[in-house]
């Protein structure tokens, strides 16, 4: 859209006004220029003299020819015909005419006499040809009717340039070089300006030319026309001496003119920036300041109220240079009609929030069959589980409408947001920070939790290069429903289009069918979308706000591609996201979303961070005198209801003490084990290839090849990379790392195929063992110079032939080392119609077929897939198949060397290489490599059902993120050292059959950094890595958990119960450690719907006491009723030495009949003891009862169930610590208050201090804290007890019981503010001196 358009979105009706003029000035440009300052000057109305033109202090120096032609004024011009004619301007002693200028002004008149390329005036810093992305110069070239003005200094893409329309006859320029722009100006007008971060003086440098009439690009590029009046000023004239004043009087008239307001504004009015001949347009108020306000784009936004009519009048001012002009309107803006304010309504078909309550000042009412779930105002009460079908009626003024909904349990809040970027990879405002984010709410602190690890998961796919459609990126995004319940996300495109983005979700947790919807073609951009479908109308309703400041609701029938729009203004108010966001987030494009418990929890465990929450229990029986096998793996638990075996190591001495001669019952511990490696795991070897060859019984490795280098001497040699292939063997992945490498393929002088020799991969096809790799051919010449090298030309397939001694077999000859040895590996074969590299094979053992998948094919950043022949040579079978191409952000990377100071965010490069098809369990994966490779190199996966057909596109399904990417490991989260690039990998089982990632990785940062081929291919640096990977609950491949990830540290021990005979007797006992089970307990995971006994489950978290009490059980019990110092005294309802900040205890979730105590996990406890009862009444007291004895030091957590209902509970906890058989107290926390759930009374849900970072500058300096309480839905909130207050360093500062912080010392504390239920927040506080 054109900047100048104006008046748009509504109906243009001429208005009456008064036009107000100033008193311009009649002169034009040429007189008006500065002359003081003029370095050149050449009118040519003379011939040159002795070949030579001059004028101010310059000449110009003849070289060719040129004509002199006379003009209609009689003045004359010079004419070139477009050949090798051209002046050349120095000072008058010959010397460079800008030799330390910043600022100039080129002014002159031109009629080009050709419509291809021509240079009317070029200065760069000698005489040498221009190379294209190094160029340096300014200059003016004229085609096809339009001036471009070039001021480039550049190393790599080209910085912005300047265009502007001049026509095809006689034409005056000034181009005014600035410091920091440039600007042009035709006929005495500004027609545009660039920015530019060059100086003059930079680009030109001490011995500059200037040429008019030729360009140094290869041999010359010249003129054909006329030129006339070439001054050049040794400074950048301002507007006031270069812009034809009465030229912009008349156009500031013409735009003012242009303007046709409507008599009455029901809408927004857009007036814009600038008119329709560039006069630069300001608006103000004259009266009417209550309806009416400017916004941005000179929008006048209008306050439409029901309370009647307002009358507004506003000053439009047109200004070019210093010439303004001012018009006056006046406009009528009507009431809001309750007709109109109603459209604005909706009945969610899903409701898990409070509904509207007002809607333009209108109050709501609303009708529901179940009032005990929505009241009259709206206030939802929402199920405890599950959801409940109601049907509603919404009455505002006479207007009303009816539906029905589902109100669902609440199952948390859900942030959606794009990220500020300028990161590591993102810079502001790109595709890669402008995607959809997720965080989820802590409903206890108010703080929003990344989600996905902070990285996104969901991108608008790519739509050409970034800087050109600069807006194909997500702006705002939001979740919603469609009408049968399934999530759904939008966005806008960068809040800056006229539609919206739309996905589809067939799980509601992965979004597809990107599609893009228009809302307004009104020229209005599109911002802050929100989607609900409306059951009273069935219809989708799309609320966003206009590039004009107006709120707008869009009505669709569907969501589909082509469905049609009817969009009107809104009248609702958009509510701020409330809660601490993520440090990333973009404020102004967030929205919360609440989810049903259905949705949340499926989210989370698809998005949350999964994480190792307990082993199971591991209980081995033996016979009398029978040998005790102990098993090889444990089961490791985890939170998205997965499990994983993991090696264990049983301590040996302890199970040889085992008597197996009687009955007994023995607790033996086991450390557990990890297929977990320092980076790197192997040094300087690429696109590596780790496989088990059940043939030999060994795992071997192999890569792209580089000679082990010392950093400190390195220098960049394409010649010394890439000649060979190495190849090593080990019983265990632990010892492969350190194995010694053999060459099993190192072509010399005279061999047909050599350098480069990229990305070997093994493979067993039709009964051979092949090595798959890509290599350049040298033909029958062979190779001719070692050091020689070329790009692949061949993907080969190098077979496995043993020694040649028929009397071993090719097993015996593998067994042996025969695979490290390059004589046993036979001539090369090409494999036929494949790509030069980067070809790898699966086997479907059930289809009977194998597979070839291939990168850049057919062509670019694609792959496809192709059967292998089952028989003999395995060449393709058959015709290919595409089955992806690039279309992610981030498969993108930044082309090299082409960041520049004028180009800092650098140009788009698009790869997607390194496929590796694969198989597990009943999924089949292909994960590859994308974007350029440097630190935005990154894993994505694409997945298929095992038994579909791998040849159609339909069977795969592709993540929307990086499965691995430099965010996951540049701060040495994996592999304790940083390193970025993760990418050309491949997937093999460790020893216990769980799958191990081997991809490479250069060191962040890189230690080569600063020498030239720094990070490039020839850089050795990209070394190999290898990681555990676990299985999602839906089958995604999780390659970015960390070794604390995949094993909590308290379950890196674990204990076996061994019965031996009937168990009955005493055995050899020892702790438990939290992951045993005593007699008569079950293990198992929080679920959320826990009992009210404690539970010891192996996820501490929480657990279940299913009554059976133990001896142990009795021992605590009996000791701590007493004896027990943390008990409350006499009617006290606290203990003395009771304290918040340790244990921290509190009731985060109350429901109908239970509430669920948290608290803060004790390092050293061994367990837990509850303590509670119904809070004491006026006309009855309530003393504490031990209520559960959880014997596990890693709970958190106990569920008190059976709960009278609309009922306040008290509840204190303690942590314990058994020594020598004796219980000792480690911890007593505060008393808490918490109430059952209910619409009566009310629970603390979260507490807002007025700072939550305090600095106080010496000792004895206070600061006063102020809380807001927010309170649950219940009606009523009982004061059980005040917010109070605890420092957990009183000594570098103390705070009192109403919250005066005091600073004590220089030094760190955190100040706690709790509320009654335990809910608090924290307030961090620093004391300088």
């Amino acid at each position: 859209m054109k900047k100048n358009q104006i008046l748009r979105g509504i109906a243009m009706l001429a208005a009456s006004a008064v036009t107000l003029s100033s008193l311009p000035v009649s002169a034009s440009a040429d007189t008006n220029a500065s002359e003081e300052n003029l370095l050149a000057s050449f009118d040519f109305n003379t011939d040159a003299s002795d070949g030579t033109f001059t004028g101010g202090s310059a000449k110009a120096s003849v070289s060719g020819s040129y004509t002199l032609t006379e003009r209609a004024d009689g003045d004359s011009a010079i004419y070139f015909d477009g050949g090798a004619n051209y002046l050349s301007v120095t000072d008058a002693d010959g010397k460079s005419l800008l030799t330390g200028k910043d600022e100039i002004t080129i002014s002159y008149d031109q009629k080009a006499d050709r419509t291809d390329t021509n240079w009317i005036f070029f200065a760069a810093p000698n005489t040498n040809a221009q190379k294209y992305q190094q160029e340096h110069y300014l200059g003016a070239m004229v085609k096809s009717g339009q001036t471009t003005i070039e001021r480039y200094n550049n190393s790599g893409a080209r910085p912005a340039k300047l265009t502007v329309e001049n026509g095809t006859d006689w034409t005056h320029i000034d181009v005014v070089v600035e410091k920091a722009k440039t600007v042009i100006y035709v006929d005495g007008l500004p027609a545009g300006e660039v920015d530019s971060s060059y100086l003059l003086s930079d680009i030109l440098g001490s011995n500059s030319i200037f040429q008019i009439g030729k360009a140094n690009w290869s041999s010359g590029e010249y003129y054909k026309g006329w030129i006339d009046n070439f001054k050049i000023y040794g400074e950048a004239l301002d507007a006031a001496g270069l812009i034809d004043t009465k030229k912009a009087d008349e156009m500031t008239r013409q735009d003012l003119e242009a303007l046709k307001i409507a008599d009455t504004a029901q809408e927004n009015i857009v007036i814009g920036t600038s008119g329709e001949h560039d006069s630069k347009l300001t608006v103000s108020i004259v009266s009417g300041n209550d309806a009416v306000s400017v916004g941005k784009n000179n929008t006048l936004i209008f306050h439409r109220t029901t309370e009647g009519s307002q009358t507004v009048i506003f000053e439009v001012t047109a200004e070019i240079g210093t010439v303004t002009n001012t018009k006056q309107f006046t406009v009528t803006v009507p009431a809001v009609s309750a007709e109109e304010a109603a459209k604005s309504i909706v009945i969610p078909s899903v409701i898990t929030t409070d509904l509207q309550k007002e809607v333009c000042g209108i109050h709501v009412t609303w009708e529901c069959d179940r009032p005990d779930l929505i009241a009259s105002d709206g206030t939802v009460a929402l199920p405890e589980t599950g959801s409940q079908d109601v049907t509603l009626t919404a009455k505002a003024g006479e207007m009303t409408i009816s539906g029905k909904a589902k109100v669902c349990a609440y199952g948390g809040t859900v942030l959606s947001y794009v990220s500020k970027g300028n990161d590591l990879l993102a810079y502001a405002e790109s595709r890669r920070s402008d995607a959809l984010f997720a965080a989820a709410k802590d409903e206890t602190t108010g703080q929003y939790e990344e989600l996905n690890k902070g990285k996104a998961i969901l991108y608008v796919k790519w739509n050409g290069n970034q800087k050109t459609n600069e807006n194909y990126q997500m702006g705002s995004p939001s979740f919603f429903r469609y009408a049968d319940g399934s999530l759904g996300v939008t966005a806008s495109a960068n809040n800056a289009e006229n539609g919206i983005y739309v996905w589809n979700s067939a799980d509601n947790m992965a979004f597809e069918k990107e599609r893009y919807l228009t809302l307004t073609t009104s020229g209005i951009a599109v911002c802050d979308p929100k989607i609900v479908y409306d059951s009273s109308s069935n219809t989708y309703k799309i609320f966003w706000t206009g590039s004009d400041e107006t709120q707008y609701v869009s009505t669709l029938d569907s969501l589909e591609t082509g469905a049609s729009a009817v969009t009107e203004p809104a009248y609702v108010t958009a509510k701020e996201v409330e809660g601490e966001l993520p440090e990333q987030a973009v404020k102004s494009e967030t929205s919360a979303f609440v989810m049903t418990d259905e949705e949340y929890d499926l989210f989370m465990k698809k998005y949350g961070n999964l994480h190792n929450t307990g082993m199971e229990t591991v209980t081995v029986k033996a016979e009398k005198n029978e040998q005790i096998t102990m098993p090889e793996t444990v089961k490791a638990l985890y939170s998205d209801g997965t499990s994983k075996n993991l090696g264990v190591e049983w301590d040996a001495d302890a199970l040889a003490a085992i008597d197996t001669k009687k009955d007994g019952t023995y607790q033996i511990k086991g450390t557990v084990k990890q297929s977990t490696f320092d980076y790197p795991y192997i040094a300087e070897r690429a696109d590596p290839h780790v496989f088990y060859n059940e043939d030999d019984g060994y795992y071997y490795a192999t890569g792209s090849h580089y000679p082990v280098t010392d950093p400190a001497t390195w220098t960049a040699d394409a010649g010394s990379c890439y000649r060979a292939i190495g190849l090593r063997r080990g019983k265990t992945l632990e010892e492969l790392k350190d194995a010694e490498e053999s060459l099993m393929f190192a072509p010399g002088l005279g061999d047909q195929w050599g350098s480069f020799i990229w990305a070997p991969e093994f493979h067993k096809i039709n009964g051979t063992w092949y090595c798959l790799v890509g290599a350049h051919n040298y033909g029958s010449a062979g190779i001719t110079d070692e050091t020689k090298w070329d790009w692949c030309s061949y993907s080969l397939l190098i077979p496995y032939i043993g020694d040649g001694d028929d009397s071993t077999t090719l097993e015996e000859d593998m067994q042996a080392g025969g695979m490290l040895d390059a004589k046993q590996w036979g001539e090369p074969i090409i494999l036929e119609g494949a790509p030069s590299f980067d070809v790898s094979y699966y086997y479907d053992e059930d289809a009977k077929q194998g597979y070839y998948i291939l990168p850049n094919t057919p062509s670019g950043a694609r792959i496809s897939i192709v059967k292998a022949k089952s028989e003999g040579i395995p060449q393709f079978d058959g015709a290919k198949k595409e089955i992806k191409a690039i279309c992610f952000p981030w498969e993108y990377g930044i082309q090299e060397g082409s960041v520049s100071a004028s180009n800092p965010e650098g140009s788009d490069q698009g790869i997607v290489e390194g496929p590796y098809l694969f198989e597990y369990g009943d999924k089949v994966y292909i994960s590859y490599s994308g974007a350029t490779v440097d630190k935005y190199y990154c894993l994505g996966l694409m997945m298929a059902e095992k038994g579909s057909d791998l040849m159609d596109p339909a069977s795969w399904t592709n993540v929307n993120y990086p499965v691995l990417s430099s965010y996951d490991t540049a701060n040495g989260q994996i592999g304790e050292a940083a390193h970025v690039g993760g990418g050309h990998n491949s997937f093999a089982l460790d020893e216990y059959g769980n799958i191990v990632l081997i991809y490479h990785a250069r060191p962040y940062p890189d230690p080569h950094e600063g020498k030239s081929g720094a990070g490039g291919l020839f850089d050795p640096c990209r070394n190999t890595m290898v990681k555990s990977v676990n299985v999602g609950f839906d089958g995604t491949l999780v390659l970015n958990m960390t070794a604390e990830d995949e094993l909590a540290a308290e379950n890196q021990t674990v204990t076996a119960t061994v019965l031996v005979g009937t168990g009955k007797d005493a055995g050899t006992q020892t702790p438990d450690n939290g992951n045993t089970k005593t007699d008569g307990e079950q293990a198992g995971t929080d679920s959320g719907n826990n009992t009210n006994t404690g539970t010891n489950t192996n996820s501490g978290s929480t657990g279940t006491d299913n009554g059976n009490k133990t001896n142990t059980v009795t021992l605590i019990k009996e000791s701590l009723l007493k004896d027990n110092p943390g008990l409350p005294k006499g009617n006290a309802e606290e203990a003395e030495n009771a304290s918040f900040g340790r244990l921290k205890a509190m009731v985060k979730t109350a429901k109908a009949t239970s509430n669920k105590i948290q608290w803060t996990k004790i390092s050293d406890a061994d367990g837990y003891v509850v303590y509670g009862n119904k809070c004491n009444s006026k006309k009855k007291k309530y003393a504490f009862e031990m209520i559960s004895v959880i014997e596990n030091g890693n709970a958190t957590s106990y569920t008190h169930t059976r709960l009278a209902k609309n009922t306040y509970y008290k509840y204190f906890v303690q942590a314990y610590k058994i020594t020598d058989g004796k219980v000792e107290i480690l911890s007593t926390s505060k008393t808490i208050h918490a109430a059952t759930k209910s619409s009566k009374i009310a629970n603390v849900k979260k507490l807002k201090v007025n700072k939550t970072n305090v600095t106080l500058k010496k000792k004895g300096m206070k600061f006063k804290l102020k809380v807001t309480v927010k309170k649950t839905t219940g009606k009523t909130l009982q004061n059980h007890r005040k917010v109070l207050f605890e420092s957990d360093n009183p000594k570098v500062a103390a705070v009192s019981k109403t919250g005066v912080i005091k600073a004590k010392k220089k030094g760190k504390c955190t100040i706690y503010a709790y509320a009654q239920n335990g809910v608090y927040a924290k307030i961090k506080v620093t004391v300088k001196n």
